[in-house]
């Protein structure tokens, strides 16, 4: 366990027992335990068919529990996990688990009842995934098998992801569009990429570093940023590809680390912050007699009322700008088609379905629309209602970590549960209205022989169906798709913003209850034998010291 994980783990028991004696919400240290106890991140291999990703893991865990005879109509996505003990489950989309054997996984077509939603968590004993227990590895299907594996792929574990492991064939190259594709989406989701080429026993040495050369400078074209890591491994030199890979997935670990910190440990530091001003009321630090502290609960009434006015006030603000935010997502799509117009052109010359273009074009820019358009809008609405809060409420965290603002009562509530799925379920919900418009297109071009006709002929031939194909795409197609994606953006906008009022207002409404009985107690407690009272407040006061103590820690427990 990282350092702050094993004060959080040790500790876990004793932070709940003390959310219960001072009638603390439970909830989020709940949320928190399960990760806290086995935090593990993703990392999925992406490539298309035939690159080697199950041969490669196969290799690297030392064993055959992969099946190499794979079709883009029966790959299942698999999850490898360290235990003591082997565990092979399939999970159905709806839920359901089901136990699996190893002929069954090593024979994939028998598993075509996962399809296509499913995935398997492979439990395995190999002792190399123990060295990385922060990390899984996952096995997906080949991206040249369509949109629905860049879609999962992008979809299911973006956000349980700590990076994407880029499995480039040795063999190819290059980058093949689908791969391209996915980096341009994956870019806009901040994920670092591990690169490894496989098969590089297939090429001399110099082609080799040639080709790495060739695919880490399009990688950085793409991404903006040169990958984590790179390497060049062959299944036949499994020594070598075993400690390179290792090599790579150390650096992983590293990072892993820095995503428990941001995720876990701010949000245990701001659950443990509010533990502290609970038991600093209760103990009558401000040294506040009954007079005072029914003022101060009539203070806390008023300024709550106030607090519920301001969030209606800020959120109809927001919700006012919503159209304006939804006709510039709009807008942005249809400049992006645009801009495509002319590939599309040729595709449909080439005979070539434009579906699975158009769809990852809208795919990016309505990703991009989001995080410029909508994103920072809904961030500063936060900002505004956290300036609304009574001041009773406000967390007071003198630590922020890793130049995480862990100041705030609803961040890191709302926005990791409420916004961040947002860029992938929406996509989805949104992309099921595009139609195939490839065939569309083509039945609708002239027909113009071209036998017989001299090659100046040909080529004009071939301008006049490339400006006809233009022209549908600009006239037809892209206003059809732009028609189907508008009236979806506005009710899907309006919808998150219900939901982020609806958390914020839960949040603070909890709080305010807390610390409403935090100060009847507190009223009922003066009113008793003195004697009693400072008995009780030096409870207090050994736990307020040992909270402290922990925040500290887990402050000073941060390395990185």
């Amino acid at each position: 366990m990282f350092p702050q994980q094993q004060l959080l783990n040790n500790h876990l028991s004793q932070i709940q027992q003390w959310q219960q004696t001072y009638q603390l919400n439970p909830q989020i240290m709940a949320e928190l335990a399960p990760q806290i106890q086995h935090f593990q991140l993703r990392v999925p291999l992406i490539g298309t068919f035939s690159v080697g990703k199950s041969s490669l893991l196969n290799s690297f865990i030392n064993d055959k529990l992969l099946s190499l005879d794979i079709t883009p109509e029966t790959g299942i996505a698999t999850e490898l996990h360290y235990s003591i003990q082997e565990n092979l489950i399939g999970h159905q989309s709806d839920g359901q688990a089901i136990p699996l054997t190893r002929q069954q996984l090593s024979h994939n077509e028998t598993l075509s009842h996962l399809a296509p939603d499913g995935w398997i968590k492979a439990h395995i004993t190999a002792e190399v995934l123990q060295r990385f227990p922060h990390i899984c590895l996952v096995d997906l299907p080949g991206l040249s098998s369509g949109l629905e594996i860049h879609n999962k792929a992008i979809d299911h574990y973006i956000d349980r992801s700590l990076a994407y492991c880029i499995v480039v064939s040795v063999e190819n190259g290059e980058l093949n569009q689908s791969t391209q594709d996915f980096l341009a989406e994956l870019k806009l989701h901040n994920k670092p990429i591990i690169l490894v080429l496989s098969k590089s026993d297939k090429r001399p040495p110099e082609q080799v570093e040639e080709v790495q050369t060739k695919v880490t400078n399009s990688v950085k074209q793409l991404l903006d940023d040169s990958p984590l890591y790179t390497i060049a491994v062959s299944t036949r030199q499994k020594s070598h590809l075993q400690t390179e890979f290792s090599n790579a997935l150390h650096q992983l670990e590293q990072q892993a680390e820095k995503v428990f910190q941001q995720h876990i440990t701010n949000r245990a530091i701001n659950e443990l912050t509010i533990l502290k001003q609970q038991i600093q009321l209760l103990s009558n630090q401000d040294d506040l007699n009954s007079e005072a502290l029914m003022t101060k609960r009539e203070n806390l009434q008023k300024e709550m009322l106030h607090f519920q006015q301001q969030l209606e006030h800020q959120t109809h603000s927001l919700n006012h700008d919503l159209p304006s935010i939804a006709n510039n997502i709009a807008s942005h799509v249809k400049n992006a088609l645009m801009s495509n117009r002319d590939s599309l052109a040729s595709m449909i010359l080439h005979n070539n379905n434009i579906n699975h273009s158009i769809t990852q074009t809208v795919r990016v820019a309505v990703t991009e629309g989001l995080q410029r358009d909508f994103l920072p809008r809904i961030n500063r609405y936060i900002c505004r209602i956290e300036n609304e809060l009574p001041l009773d409420i406000r967390i007071d965290n003198e630590f922020k970590l890793n130049n995480i603002d862990s100041n705030n009562l609803f961040t890191a509530t709302t926005i990791s549960t409420a916004l961040m799925p947002l860029l992938t379920k929406f996509l989805p919900h949104i992309l099921r209205f595009l139609g195939p418009y490839g065939t569309v297109v083509a039945t609708a071009l002239s027909t113009i022989t071209s036998l017989f006709l001299s090659n100046k002929q040909q080529e004009e031939t071939h301008q006049q169906q490339l400006e006809e194909a233009r022209q549908i795409i600009s006239h037809e197609v892209i206003p059809q798709a732009i028609e189907q994606i508008t009236p979806q953006l506005l009710p899907y906008l309006q919808e998150q913003v219900q939901i982020v009022q609806q958390q914020i207002n839960q949040v603070a409404k909890n709080r305010s209850q807390e610390l409403q009985a935090a100060l009847q107690q507190l009223t009922q407690q003066l009113q008793a034998d003195k004697v009693e009272f400072e008995r009780v407040r030096q409870t207090y006061l050994n736990d307020l010291a040992q909270v402290e103590q922990l925040i500290l820690a887990l402050h000073n427990a941060y390395h990185i």
